[in-house]
């Protein structure tokens, strides 16, 4: 396990990409995995920054695949059903914040 190679290489800080929101059992599989991941790495190392993105938002080549002639993204995510998209830049730039700083980071989600 990832984890435990951590802890026996003695690392002092881990930041883990999980998913929004791997704290409840959501019946999705990677969700749910993710989750028991973020349960494993608890108490392993002195520091575990855990990041939750929601669903990534940058366009890549796959991704534009689905959009229709219209210019409209299609997507499995019904219209009245809110969803938060964050760029994959973003979340790097807060997993390097978290290293460099660690306190900055500390108790927030």
């Amino acid at each position: 396990m990832v984890g435990q190679a951590a802890a026996a290489a003695g690392a002092l800080h881990v930041v883990y990409t999980s998913v929004h929101p791997a704290d409840a059992s959501t019946g999705v599989p990677h969700f749910d995995v993710k989750g028991r991941l973020e349960a494993q790495l608890t108490g392993l190392v002195p520091r575990l920054t855990v990041l939750r993105p929601t669903t990534f938002a940058d366009l890549t080549a796959p991704l534009r695949t689905s959009i229709d002639a219209n210019g409209v993204l299609v997507s499995p995510i019904g219209r009245d059903t809110p969803i938060g998209y964050v760029p994959t830049d973003d979340l790097a730039w807060v997993a390097v914040a978290a290293l460099q700083e660690p306190q900055a980071c500390k108790d927030s989600q």
